[in-house]
């Protein structure tokens, strides 16, 4: 399954590109990312990837999407395993990612904006899991999908953030 996993606060910010970082710091729903997402093949923009406080993200196939060819170079030169693994388009990631069979359990696609809209117009995306974290914050980068275009067909709730799991209208169901 491919799906967008992201983060967003109550205005639908993702990102701050001053400093290229989330614009919070909420702890629970970094370690819910990590139990969400593990052995999946990240898919994320090189900007995405930049923002990471490490190279890579453990346990997880880590794709990066670049139009700069000095990055192509340095294919899997951190870990042999987990990458990073840099790619033009999107499609070539996807269909790098579906080489590593332990790394198959979903294709996640997370961020940053560019890619979320390149995703959404090629019709990849089954379903979206969207982190929505407690309280208003400072950035200019903001969830560029309509959500009146998908339905919640599940949600949990916790003291900081909400996770909604959205599919598509014309879909019935989203694992």
């Amino acid at each position: 399954m491919i799906r967008i996993i992201v983060a967003v606060d109550e205005n639908g910010l993702i990102g701050d590109s001053e400093n290229n970082c989330l614009p919070w710091d909420n702890k629970e729903e970094i370690e819910f990312f990590k139990r969400n997402t593990i052995y999946d093949s990240l898919i994320m923009g090189r900007k995405t990837w930049q923002s990471l406080s490490f190279d890579y993200l453990e346990d997880r196939l880590n794709l990066v999407i670049t139009k700069q060819p000095e990055y192509w170079e340095r294919q899997c030169e951190i870990h042999p395993i987990y990458g990073p693994w840099f790619f033009e388009t999107i499609d070539d990631a996807i269909e790098f990612s579906k080489l590593y069979k332990a790394f198959n359990k979903n294709i996640s696609i997370i961020g940053g904006q560019q890619l979320f809209v390149d995703a959404i117009e090629k019709d990849l995306v089954e379903c979206i899991g969207l982190s929505r974290v407690h309280g208003a914050y400072q950035g200019d980068i903001y969830f560029p999908v309509d959500l009146s275009k998908w339905f919640v067909v599940a949600a949990f709730y916790d003291r900081t953030f909400d996770y909604l799991i959205y599919a598509k209208k014309e879909k019935e169901k989203c694992d």
